[in-house]
């Protein structure tokens, strides 16, 4: 049964002035934070861009039969975790995850009937109502890919690989690739019926989730977390064993990619991910600061997905990467990835006056600046310059005005130089301007 969340209700005067704040699940994000996504949301377009991937962008509200059809009836997505609104004949949800969209995208606008070939990336929140913990929320961010229209081994590989290097360039470090083969339809079943004979006399031991997917969902029994469960499937046979010769093959040809590569990964047989889609390859890269909620990325092949939901057949594979996750184990950014613009500090009326003109001047030639709003004192001013990641603090008081000169100190090394006032905003704006494009060639080749 679909749990249905209906947006048709009345609050109260009284209700509303009580309870202005979020809801369990959801947060605001800004400064110094917003530095982090920033990075992170131009980097994934960059890196994403960089392997010839188009982006897409899909609504946050899709026919609920999207996701049924998508990712699966009797996953815990569908069946307890989405936010569904309207009634049981006409309802619409809020977007659990991405591929499903795409693949609806792909279908409805007919992107199969002239290029079967398609390489999209996407980025946005996604929603979820389930228990809030450390890194699940019910507002969450990811940033995917989807390689449409091709069976061969060498896509997974890419995928992987892109997302390793995603990882690498956000500063992510200590993860550790776990891979794994579902196998296609006729894999499947041989060892769904190897899970049915060995499990059904064991029932009684596991736990109330498992005994429930065993009936719905028995694929995702080997997922479970429950000690109990888990070392009960310790000893089942090897899902690897299974492959069929297709199947084998392509597995062994996605390993071989990674090796000559040097992508390390080890092999999880109990690797089945969350959704129903997944055939033959899957993945996940995990991180162990994140605790329970480990899984940083995830992926695998999908190649029934196409025609599940009412396309013609096509192979894909793809990935989606927790936005939240990764920013809570990236590493420190680095002043040059993080510091720009001009923060003008001043000392007196006159100065803030001239200061006041100044910054609209660096504005109109595209340059990031501001100036203090509060009457600070020089030393509260410098503070809010360094706090809110300027590269350059611009000291403009009575000696200065005096001296027809403005001091620029580096927010980064300290080091303070004193420039001419007279025409300082367009030479100012062409050094900053070099120096970002020295930066970006600089990350791009590191």
């Amino acid at each position: 049964m679909i749990a249905v969340y209906f947006a048709d209700f009345h609050v109260s005067q009284g209700q509303i002035m009580e309870s202005i704040s979020l809801p369990a699940g959801f947060e605001d994000i800004e400064a110094p934070e917003i530095r982090k996504w920033r990075y992170a949301e131009d980097t994934v377009r960059r890196v994403f861009g960089s392997y010839g991937y188009s982006e897409i962008r899909t609504p946050l509200l899709e026919d609920t039969g999207v996701f049924v059809r998508g990712i699966g009836e009797h996953t815990d997505i569908v069946e307890k975790e989405m936010y569904i609104f309207g009634d049981e004949e006409s309802s619409v949800a809020l977007r659990p995850e991405g591929t499903a969209s795409v693949i609806r995208s792909y279908i409805e606008n007919g992107r199969d009937k002239f290029s079967t070939f398609q390489k999209y990336w996407y980025m946005g929140p996604m929603f979820r109502h389930e228990k809030p913990q450390k890194g699940r929320k019910r507002q969450f961010f990811q940033a995917g890919i989807e390689i449409l229209g091709t069976p061969l081994p060498s896509a997974d590989a890419e995928s992987i690989i892109l997302a390793q290097r995603l990882l690498q360039e956000l500063n992510v470090s200590g993860f550790t690739l776990e891979l794994n083969s579902t196998g296609c339809s006729e894999c499947r079943n041989a060892y769904r019926d190897v899970l049915k004979k060995e499990l059904g006399d064991k029932l009684d031991s596991l736990c109330d989730n498992c005994r429930r997917r065993y009936k719905t969902n028995i694929f995702r029994m080997l997922d479970c977390k429950e000690k109990k469960c888990r070392e009960i499937y310790e000893e089942l046979p090897d899902i690897l064993q299974y492959l069929c010769s297709g199947c084998r093959v392509h597995h062994d040809a996605v390993k071989q990619y990674l090796f000559d590569m040097k992508i390390e990964f080890e092999e999880n047989r109990f690797l089945v991910r969350g959704l129903d889609y997944y055939t033959r390859t899957v993945y996940e890269f995990r991180h162990p600061d994140l605790g329970a909620q480990d899984t940083v990325l995830g992926g695998g092949r999908y190649d029934n997905l196409v025609e599940e939901m009412g396309g013609k057949p096509q192979a894909a594979v793809g990935f989606a990467a927790g936005l939240d996750r990764i920013i809570a184990v990236m590493g420190e950014l680095k002043d040059r990835e993080r510091r720009e613009g001009i923060f003008l500090v001043t000392i007196g009326r006159e100065a803030y006056d001239k200061g006041f003109k100044l910054v609209q001047e660096l504005r109109d030639n595209g340059v990031r600046a501001d100036i203090d709003y509060e009457e600070k004192s020089t030393k509260a001013q410098m503070k809010v310059a360094d706090r809110r990641g300027f590269r350059l603090a611009a000291i403009l008081g009575e000696d200065e005005l005096e001296k027809n000169i403005i001091s620029f100190r580096d927010m980064a090394d300290g080091s303070q130089v004193d420039l001419p006032l007279d025409g300082f905003v367009g030479r100012i704006s062409k050094v900053l301007k070099e120096v970002d494009e020295k930066i970006k060639r600089e990350l791009q080749d590191s």
